[in-house]
């Protein structure tokens, strides 16, 4: 067997093409700034905030290294979006190397108290679009691409006083799901992993009390929230070809130490 050389792996982005669900603003919006730094043209999804998407294109082309981006509106929940999204992509950029399923939503209660309206609105989105968007994406995704998925600390860690039983389980969904695609996908070198943010400053974390922020801004072992920028880097490292080379069926925890015994 011939020995394997790491550094004939690009370590960058250039000439690469990423699709980044949800991409419009936060967490999506700092992956797709982050993919196109690193050379990707990049495909920015969004579902209904057209102009907020359309200021991530202009920024991406405002970096001034030669990355292009496009704003295409789907929604991952939908079968037929789905596949539109991917099949634009591949019209607009010729290939797909990266995809990035970020698209979610949060929707927290108890259970027996959670209107059944919200359960279905974080299953179609947290579960269905995963599935979708990955199903869409695996005929076109170039031999040795690979697949990001955006999880949540949540599939790990239940909080008193935050009840959130539903998205828990939505997000479990992504871990197990991600390493049975990992699997799946080998033969064609194609990596698929996770990131599992931890609290993260988001709109979600902006409509939560600040009692149960304090609590959770202290089990982080650098008492801080962590940023949209912060989850940007660990999905860059996963999807760049040599830093993520070794990495498949992973599930890569970016959360200031909280679940990192887990």
């Amino acid at each position: 067997m011939a020995a394997f050389d790491i550094k004939t792996l690009p370590n960058s982005l250039n000439g690469q093409v990423a699709l980044v669900t949800g991409a419009s603003r936060g967490i999506g919006r700092a992956i797709a700034i982050k993919l196109a730094e690193l050379g990707a043209n990049v495909v920015v999804n969004y579902n209904g905030s057209a102009a907020a998407a359309a200021e991530v294109v202009a920024a991406i082309k405002a970096l001034g290294n030669g990355a292009q981006a496009v704003a295409i509106q789907a929604d991952v929940s939908s079968v037929a979006d789905a596949d539109r999204l991917v099949a634009e992509t591949v019209k607009a950029f010729g290939r797909l190397d990266v995809l990035v399923n970020n698209a979610g939503v949060f929707r927290g209660g108890l259970t027996d108290q959670l209107p059944l309206d919200d359960y279905h609105k974080l299953v179609g989105i947290n579960i269905h679009g995963v599935y979708y968007t990955t199903r869409a994406a695996i005929p076109a995704i170039a031999d040795g691409g690979a697949i990001i998925n955006i999880s949540s600390g949540a599939s790990k860690i239940a909080i008193p006083g935050f009840p959130n039983a539903a998205y828990m389980a939505t997000k479990g969904f992504v871990d197990s799901f991600t390493r049975g695609v990992a699997a799946e996908l080998s033969p064609r070198k194609i990596r698929v992993n996770t990131v599992s943010p931890g609290a993260t400053m988001s709109d979600m974390m902006a409509a939560t009390s600040e009692q149960v922020m304090e609590q959770i801004v202290q089990m982080s072992f650098f008492k801080r929230l962590g940023t949209p920028e912060d989850i940007a880097e660990a999905v860059a490292f996963l999807a760049v070809p040599r830093s993520g080379a070794w990495f498949t069926g992973q599930n890569l925890h970016s959360s200031g130490g909280v679940t990192f015994a887990l």
